[in-house]
């Protein structure tokens, strides 16, 4: 069992503020990858991506929020294949958030298409940003 934690460290405060991320219990020597993507705007969300490979491998977007120390996980999997569907390759990167603060993501090169997805809370899964829909883009 292996257990990962974020670790965020502020600019001029005193104790880092550790938090779970995910426990896991998959095979010994398997590959695993965090990639920071940035913050939001206000500096309350801090975004990233971790990848997981096994004989069951997962993706999944992670999202801190500093205000509750809480991370929220979103599964990848459906965004993923939809992205390889439309041909449009079959990795992807967090390209930002919308008005609302939905997590937005974009193939990766996004010069692959034009296509990007949004995490919709309601359904619990990534679909099609709506064309004309604004992203915010992160802090890197």
């Amino acid at each position: 069992m292996a257990d990962y934690k974020v670790v965020i460290q502020s600019a001029g405060d005193g104790s880092p503020v550790i938090t779970d991320l995910l426990s896991s219990d998959g095979d010994w020597g398997r590959r695993l990858s965090v990639q920071m993507a940035g913050f939001s705007k206000d500096g309350q969300r801090v975004f990233g991506i971790i990848a997981e490979g096994s004989s069951t491998p997962s993706t999944m977007v992670f999202e801190y929020h500093s205000s509750s120390r809480s991370v929220e996980l979103f599964d990848m999997a459906s965004a993923l294949k939809q992205m390889a569907a439309a041909r449009c390759g079959t990795s992807a990167v967090i390209a930002g958030t919308t008005k609302t603060g939905a997590v937005v993501l974009e193939p990766n090169p996004a010069s692959q298409c034009g296509i990007r997805w949004l995490f919709d809370p309601a359904i619990k899964r990534f679909r099609r940003l709506p064309g004309g829909q604004s992203v915010q883009s992160l802090v890197k």
